[in-house]
């Protein structure tokens, strides 16, 4: 049995009735039974269907906002023969269009693989910025060369009509120079500061902050003679910095992006941060503070920590931005940390996550983080030993829960966007050890 969708990915408004279309019966039901649960696993209605045509069309009474399992038996004779089961979520109608400014960003890959079907479920999730890639080598196929993929120019002509921000990673190497590695000399730096105004002026308007390379300080992303060194890093910072604010003197342009803070990136931040005029070449200092063997609470010491390092070196505190975080369902998180991936101790169940989420928004908004992206909005396989196919606020459309069905966590952003937009930190409060406010 299949349990076809009426909207995309089973995100329903408030009160509407919920549909479904059931088909690819192993054999004609006489009947339908069905059960829906919440979050916490409790049943909140039930019901049964005679059947008489296939396809079978379902409709439920509307539900209140939340996260919801429905389960499907198909029964001939009083008896089951097969099952099946899916997410829904419901969310409260809310017009987020005149929203300009807000902290609540994702993390896509619509520069990769991602159909951009899935981005009205990012904007009816409250969310307003997508952080994304076009990369480099992509566009400049022959030297001082541009040319945009139509795939590149469609999902962000997507974005525009759902009134989303594209935040633009500006990646990786070229093989036109230093044969695809990371630029490590002032021709490579500014071929790749080029690279960075041709995006902008293609998208003039649109695109408003851009991000200096990905996780510079980890080998695998900076490979070559640059090896990750902060010197290097800091040199391409400047070109693309001064190049980007010549031309587009009102993109903001965010330097950074470490990644590993407890496993090196402190310190290849505190040298980085220590090169005369680093600091001045960026407006704000991103970074992806993982560290998903832990609960959220050790966020707020780790901003001020950061903040502490820039007035160390003594150059201005820069904003900070968080364009990575997350914690991936269903794996060991540290297996997660070791990259190995076979363990299947949940730690981290899809309740959990959820949890995760909420309370790591609200502690870095708390702690005056401007922007937090969680990675990434949609799991990008379905292996669950595998910690990178599991960080998603919706299924990979091969899930066999259905194509792009929501996760509990996609229903705790859509809530969390609801009550914080707009909102300012004032206080936190005295409460007991198992509660948070």
């Amino acid at each position: 049995m299949e349990i076809g969708q009426t909207r995309v990915g089973n995100v329903f408004s408030a009160g509407e009735p919920l549909r479904f279309v059931l088909s690819a019966f192993a054999r004609k039901p006489d009947k339908i039974a069905w059960s829906v649960t919440d979050h916490h696993g409790d049943c909140v209605m039930r019901g049964e269907q005679a059947v008489t045509d296939v396809p079978v069309r379902l409709t439920l009474p509307g539900r209140r906002v939340g996260y919801f399992e429905v389960e499907i038996a198909a029964c001939g004779a009083e008896k089951t023969f097969e099952t099946a089961r899916t997410s829904f979520a419901v969310v409260s109608d809310v017009d987020f269009s005149a929203v300009r400014d807000s902290p609540f960003g994702v993390c896509t890959h619509f520069g990769q693989w991602w159909d951009t079907e899935i981005i009205p479920l990012i904007a009816r999730a409250g969310i307003k910025e997508i952080r994304d890639e076009q990369y480099w080598e992509s566009l400049e196929k022959e030297k001082g060369v541009f040319s945009f993929p139509k795939k590149c120019d469609a999902y962000m002509a997507a974005l525009a009509a759902a009134n989303l921000t594209p935040h633009i990673g500006l990646t990786y190497g070229n093989r036109l120079y230093h044969r695809g590695r990371a630029p490590y000399e002032e021709k490579g730096f500014l071929a790749f500061a080029r690279y960075a105004v041709e995006l902008l002026a293609r998208y003039a308007g649109q695109i408003r902050s851009v991000e200096v390379w990905n996780e510079w300080n980890s080998p695998g992303f900076s490979s070559g003679p640059a090896a990750a060194r902060p010197e290097v890093y800091a040199g391409l910072l400047e070109r693309t910095f001064e190049r980007i604010k010549q031309k587009h003197p009102e993109v903001k342009v965010i330097g950074g992006s470490v990644t590993g803070l407890w496993w090196g990136g402190y310190f290849w931040l505190r040298r980085l941060l220590k090169i005369p005029g680093a600091i001045d070449r960026m407006d704000a200092l991103s970074v992806h503070p993982y560290k998903c063997e832990l609960e959220p609470e050790y966020l707020p010491e780790s901003m001020a920590r950061l903040r502490r390092m820039m007035r160390d070196a003594g150059g201005p505190v820069r904003p900070l931005w968080v364009t990575e975080l997350g914690w991936p369902i269903n794996v060991h998180p540290q297996a997660v940390a070791d990259q190995v991936y076979e363990s299947l101790d949940v730690r981290t169940s899809e309740e959990v996550q959820a949890h995760y989420l909420v309370r790591s928004y609200v502690l870095l908004l708390a702690a005056g983080v401007e922007k937090i992206h969680w990675y990434d909005f949609m799991n990008d396989g379905t292996d669950s030993r595998n910690g990178e196919h599991n960080f998603g606020l919706i299924r990979h459309p091969d899930d066999a829960m259905g194509r792009y069905a929501p996760l509990p966590a996609y229903s705790a952003y859509a809530e969390m966007t609801r009550r914080l937009t707009g909102a300012e930190f004032v206080r936190q409060e005295q409460t007991p050890p198992t509660m948070r406010s």
